[in-house]
């Protein structure tokens, strides 16, 4: 993903061969990032060699990734392949024998569609066909006449786009009054991910469509999420990031991996620190020489000014400044480095990757409370002294409603991660919304963190951003700072039901 700035990425899984006892599968991955030459195309493969060579290359790595991928592959006894044009992007495909466990054939649905709405998805068609259901696209610019073709045509079933609902004042009091033995489907928006049931029907998402849950759909299963939960666990609550801000616990990491700047980040905000992020030693600097931090944590490898180079040009700085100076933590993945190796760099400690939450906590809180943060506590070992006066934390989502849709834990928990990741992207851009004072964007951008909020059953954030759009809509003086940070604590606080879930 790091090479695709503009576009899409793209995967692929196809069958390329098949025999009684094994399927031979295509995994096939491509973007339009920056590509790559023909000549290094022959060396990909090898370990330790990267296209980019030069010192201050945009992309970081130590050239052995494609190698392991390779290595794995042929002990599969499968084989890998690269195609790319410069510019225009990279294929790569990944071919693998399976034994096929079970075969299970798929029943017909025999159903009668109508599409309607601005529903074009080439994947879409061929299951329907596959699945022996009719279809038909339905041109209806007025939702009276909405009955009378469904009734006309036979039609059983409607997939139907909620744009074309808002557009047309069709809602689900609507629909169940005028199409009460029609199984309704509704199309969400891009952004939303989930399938989900509703009272006359379910929604489903065609980013991506998801096969398993369109024949459910289709079929008119309801699962079990449609049981009301009516207790849940009590778990304790966390400081927000304003609070952590105040007392000290204010931390920039420096970490061009996007999966490692995730994980710190979880598990600071876990530790009850408020976390920036930058990618490069450039961005670190420019980032304090804005904001005061209490604590930077920098890998030692990054493009264009690394970890070294960056606690260099610090240590610099504070000779001429009368600040104390600021606790530097390096982050390597050497698991032969030393304190005093670092030290004698001018790094304060080191961490090495993966970390331990627990490890984390004890290098973190010990360098914070040596910059003189007396008032930070470690939230793991004090916990149930926490004075914030502040309603008792609850599960925010009801992770069994997940397993009902997808089948089962690990699927649940990896698209609540997916999604957490698009609420990042939302409080960003909400963010440089507020600071712009762009209204619109500001609408634009709740708008789609309530849909989203509403397939995930994330009822606070839906409530919040409702809060927010009828404070807009009636010209209200509106403290979006505050609906920001209110916004990011429920985040944090679903990051942190996530991260328990994935421990039990």
């Amino acid at each position: 993903m790091k090479f695709t700035t503009m576009g899409n990425i793209h995967l692929a899984v196809d069958v390329v061969k098949e025999t009684h006892t094994e399927q031979t599968l295509a995994f096939t991955i491509h973007d339009t990032g920056i590509g790559i030459k023909s000549e290094d195309l022959s060396q990909l493969f090898q370990p330790f060699v990267q296209v980019e060579q030069s010192s201050n290359r945009r992309f970081s790595g130590t050239g052995l990734g494609l190698s392991i991928c390779y290595q794995l592959v042929q002990l599969m006894n499968g084989d890998i392949h690269a195609t790319s044009e410069v510019g225009k992007g990279t294929s790569f495909t990944v071919t693998v024998p399976f034994p096929i466990i079970e075969k299970r054939d798929v029943s017909p649905l025999h159903k009668h569609c109508g599409l309607i709405g601005d529903i074009y998805d080439l994947h879409l068609n061929e299951y329907l066909t596959a699945w022996q259901c009719e279809y038909s696209y339905l041109s209806i610019t007025n939702k009276a006449k909405l009955p009378v073709v469904i009734s006309t045509e036979k039609i059983d079933t409607i997939l139907i786009h909620d744009t074309w609902c808002k557009e047309n004042e069709v809602d689900s009091a609507w629909l169940k009054a005028n199409l009460p033995t029609v199984n309704v489907i509704m199309i969400t928006s891009p952004d939303h991910y989930l399938t989900q049931n509703q009272a006359n029907g379910s929604q489903l998402s065609l980013s991506p469509l998801l096969p398993n849950e369109l024949y459910r759909v289709l079929a008119n299963e309801r699962g079990s999420q449609d049981t009301e939960q009516t207790t849940q666990p009590q778990v304790a609550n966390k400081l927000d990031r304003e609070l952590a801000i105040k007392q000290g616990r204010y931390i920039l990491v420096a970490e061009d991996h996007p999966i490692n700047q995730q994980i710190l980040k979880q598990q600071l905000e876990l530790l009850n620190c408020a976390v920036d992020i930058v990618d490069n030693g450039k961005k670190a600097l420019d980032a304090l020489a804005n904001k005061k931090y209490n604590l930077l944590i920098s890998d030692c490898h990054m493009p264009e000014l690394d970890g070294f180079e960056l606690v260099k040009a610090i240590r610099q700085q504070e000779q001429l400044s009368t600040s104390a100076p600021l606790p530097i933590l390096a982050l390597t993945a050497d698991a032969l480095s030393n304190k005093a190796h670092f030290q004698d760099i001018g790094f304060n400690d080191y961490l090495i990757k993966p970390i331990a939450l627990k490890e984390l906590e004890t290098v973190v809180y010990q360098w914070l409370l040596m910059n003189e943060v007396n008032s930070a506590t470690s939230p793991l070992a004090h916990e149930e002294k926490s004075n914030i006066n502040e309603a008792s934390y609850r599960e925010l989502i009801d992770i069994n409603e997940l397993d009902a849709i997808f089948g089962d834990r690990e699927t649940s928990v990896d698209i609540l991660t997916q999604y957490l990741t698009s609420c990042d992207s939302n409080l960003s851009e909400f963010k440089q919304a507020i600071e712009e004072n762009n209204i619109d964007l500001i609408s634009l951008v709740v708008h789609r963190a309530k849909g989203a909020a509403r397939v995930m059953a994330f009822h606070q954030l839906d409530q919040l951003c409702q809060t927010i759009e009828g404070t807009i809509s009636q010209n209200q003086p509106i403290e979006f700072d505050e609906h920001y940070q209110n916004m990011t604590r429920l985040v944090s606080l679903l990051k942190q039901q996530v991260i328990t879930i994935k421990s039990l």
